[in-house]
């Protein structure tokens, strides 16, 4: 474990090595990564735009009802039941909308994960020379996090069927909402539900440590054939993460979350707190400059280190190298 440590730190220290190329890099990851939301998201968004000032259901009533209430209103279940198909259309777009922007997401941890092989490779990529515009590693990538969205709808589902099908058992509709709403005593329905929703968010991260290295597996190149299907690097990503080597992974994921991440999030809610918003808007400069990368740059690390079980060779020979 000390070695998988050693080598984590290690390959930080490359980022900060190369801090004028890492953060010039990182702006033009974010930028493009932006523009290709923008490229797959806009005509939703457009057709949404559109149809919602046709459809004839009063959407800024609701919308302001919503605003001032914080509740749907009688207007909305309204317009639900009465045109239903127009909704239906209207969520459709809105989910097309989101999933473009989680592939936005997505796919700047591509970029980066590539980045940051590079680096350990001692390599210096060129800017635009990043996947920016690869057709088939974006549609690789579409496949990918497709298919581990479907894993996580196939989880959703599974725990609003249990909760579904435990209301039906042993209380019924009625009885249900009875107890749902109930404020002064905790019922045994909120604690079945709450107990439910966390066992399914656990399996939930547990899901995404198992797959989380697919589009890693994807750049290896040196590893793997760039002629692998999507669904290969997920199970492939499935199979590299089998064994004991999660409680090594978690192990890692704590102490970086201790050291790293807690201390900076409770900076920016302290700063939030005394309202300085001067000191919010250098601390997220900062922040983006030094810190935003390094959970890329985790997840590389851990794929050779941990899963591979390759931790670096030659230290004192490779920290005399120059990065070509």
């Amino acid at each position: 474990m000390k070695q998988i440590i050693q080598t984590l730190l290690w390959d930080f220290s490359l980022l900060y090595k190369n801090f004028i190329h890492w953060n010039i890099s990182k702006i033009l990851i974010v930028i493009f990564s932006f523009l290709l939301w923008i490229l797959f998201a806009l005509p939703f968004l457009i057709i949404l735009i559109v149809l919602m000032n046709l459809d004839p259901i009063e959407w800024k009533d609701i919308i302001s009802t919503f605003y001032t209430t914080q509740t749907v209103g009688l207007s909305f279940l309204t317009a639900i039941s009465t045109h239903l198909f127009y909704v239906i259309i209207e969520i459709i777009l809105i989910v097309l909308w989101f999933l473009a922007f989680w592939f936005w997401s997505s796919y700047q941890l591509v970029l980066k994960a590539k980045l940051n092989l590079d680096y350990k490779k001692w390599i210096l990529t060129w800017f635009f020379k990043n996947y920016y515009f690869s057709i088939s590693k974006i549609w690789k990538t579409i496949g990918i996090f497709s298919w581990i969205g479907l894993v996580f709808l196939w989880l959703f589902f599974l725990v609003a069927l249990i909760i579904i099908a435990s209301i039906f058992l042993y209380w019924w509709i009625d009885n249900a909402y009875m107890l749902a709403v109930q404020s002064e005593t905790i019922s045994s329905f909120s604690l079945l539900v709450l107990f439910i929703t966390i066992v399914g968010i656990l399996i939930f991260l547990y899901l995404a440590y198992r797959m989380n290295y697919a589009y890693i597996i994807m750049l290896d190149e040196e590893n793997y054939s760039n002629e692998k299907s999507a669904l290969y690097y997920v199970k492939e990503s499935f199979t590299l993460t089998a064994g004991v080597k999660f409680f090594k992974f978690l192990l890692v994921a704590v102490l970086f979350s201790v050291c790293i991440l807690f201390p900076i999030d409770y900076l920016g809610q302290y700063l939030e707190w005394i309202d300085s918003k001067i000191g919010v808007f250098f601390y997220t400069i900062v922040v983006f400059l030094t810190i935003n990368g390094l959970f890329e740059m985790l997840l590389v690390s851990t794929y050779y280190s941990i899963m591979f079980g390759k931790n670096r060779e030659n230290e004192e020979i490779i920290e005399t190298q120059e990065i070509v």
